[in-house]
C-alpha cells in the first residue's frame, strides 16, 4: 500500500503473506516496524535496529547500546517485581517497597563499598571492618546518641576514654601484664589485686593492708597482762569502716593469748607462739564501723615479754 495521505482502518492491519513483514514509516527505509518471521517486531529508528519485542518482552536488540529514558525525558516510576539487573544506578533515593522487609544485597553476593556523605541508619552491622573516611576526623555515636555496648576480642586503641559509671576489666587467674600501660585483674584467691605494668615492671594494687600491732612488756605490767586479761585501746577504725581478714601473731619467747574487738563483740582468742606460721583467716566478728574504737584483750602469759601481729585489714568500699 503505497499513500501520501492517510489510511484510515476500521478493524485490523492483517499481513497474511509470507511471515516477514515491514511497514517503513518514513517512506527511506529510516524509520521502520518490521518482523523477520521470528515471533518478534523490531522498531528501526534512524536506519538502526532500537527495540524489539517478542514473547520474552521488550529489549534491546544489541547489549548494552540502548537508553531508556533520557536525563531531561526521564521515566516517572518504574515498577518491578522480580529482579533488576544494574550495572550503575544513579538516583536521590532508593527505598523498598515495604519497610524492613528486603535485602539490600545478600550473602555471597555483597556490595562492594558503601559511601554515605549525611546519615546511615542501620539497626544491626555486621562487618570485618568500620573506619572513617578521613583520620581522627568522625565520631562513632555522639552525646546522648551513644552506642549501648562495645566488644573487641582484641585491642581497641583509644586516646581518651570517659567513663560515666562503671568500667570492667578483663579478669582472670593470673593475668600476663608485661607490656607498659596494660592493666588486669588478677582473681587469685590468695593474691587477688589489681595489676599494671608501670614502664618499668608489673606492679599491683591490693585490697587489703597489713598493718602491725606490738604490745611491750611495760604496757603489759602496766595492765597487769602478767596476771589477769587485760584490755588495751589500739586506735580507731577507719572513716570508711573496715574489716579484718586474717591475722599472724608471735611472742618474743613463750605463748600467749590475744583478742581484738571494739569492747563488746570480740574475735575468736588467737594463741600466740614464737613460730609465725599460724595464719588465722576465720575471723568471726572481724567488722568494724567507721572510727569505731578497737581494742586488744590479753590473756596471760607464759614467759612472754611482748606480743607483735600484723592484721590483714580491708577498708569498706563506701
Amino acid at each position: 500500500i503505497d499513500s501520501s495521505g492517510d489510511i484510515v482502518l476500521g478493524d485490523q492491519l492483517v499481513f497474511s503473506g509470507p511471515r516477514g513483514w515491514s511497514v517503513d514509516l518514513s517512506g527511506d527505509g529510516g524509520e521502520l516496524l518490521y518482523s523477520s518471521g521470528d515471533n518478534a517486531i523490531d522498531f528501526v529508528i534512524g536506519g538502526t535496529d532500537a527495540i524489539q519485542i517478542n514473547a520474552n518482552g521488550i529489549r534491546a536488540t544489541a547489549d548494552n547500546t540502548e537508553d531508556l529514558g533520557t536525563f531531561g525525558f526521564a521515566w516517572n516510576n518504574l515498577f518491578v517485581s522480580s529482579t533488576s539487573y544494574l550495572a550503575s544506578a544513579t538516583t536521590t533515593m532508593i527505598e523498598p517497597w515495604l519497610n524492613n522487609t528486603y535485602d539490600f544485597g545478600s550473602y555471597g553476593k555483597a556490595w562492594k563499598s558503601l559511601y554515605a556523605s549525611s546519615s546511615a541508619y542501620l539497626s544491626f552491622v555486621s562487618t570485618t571492618m568500620i573506619e572513617p573516611f578521613t583520620n581522627n576526623v568522625s565520631p562513632l555515636g555522639s552525646f546522648g546518641k551513644a552506642w549501648s555496648n562495645l566488644f573487641a576480642s582484641g585491642t581497641a586503641y583509644l586516646a581518651n576514654v570517659t567513663i560515666s559509671d562503671t568500667l570492667t576489666l578483663a579478669s582472670s587467674t593470673n593475668p600476663t601484664i608485661d607490656a607498659t600501660g596494660e592493666i588486669g585483674i588478677n582473681t587469685t584467691n590468695a593474691s587477688s589485686s589489681v595489676r599494671y605494668h608501670d614502664g618499668t615492671a608489673e606492679r599491683a594494687l591490693y585490697s587489703v593492708d597489713y598493718r602491725t600491732i606490738t604490745i611491750v612488756s611495760s604496757t603489759l605490767d602496766a595492765y597487769e597482762g602478767k596476771t589477769n586479761s587485760s584490755t588495751i585501746p589500739i586506735g580507731v577504725a577507719s572513716v570508711h569502716g573496715e574489716t579484718w581478714t586474717d591475722m599472724i601473731c608471735f611472742t618474743d619467747s613463750g605463748t600467749a593469748e590475744v583478742e581484738f574487738g571494739d569492747g563488746t563483740n570480740w574475735m575468736d582468742y588467737y594463741k600466740a607462739t614464737t613460730a609465725t606460721t599460724t595464719r588465722d583467716t576465720s575471723l568471726s566478728n572481724n567488722a568494724f564501723e567507721m572510727l569505731e574504737k578497737r581494742y586488744i584483750r590479753v590473756g596471760k602469759l607464759v614467759t612472754a615479754d611482748s606480743i607483735t601481729c600484723s592484721v590483714g585489714i580491708r577498708e569498706t568500699a563506701d
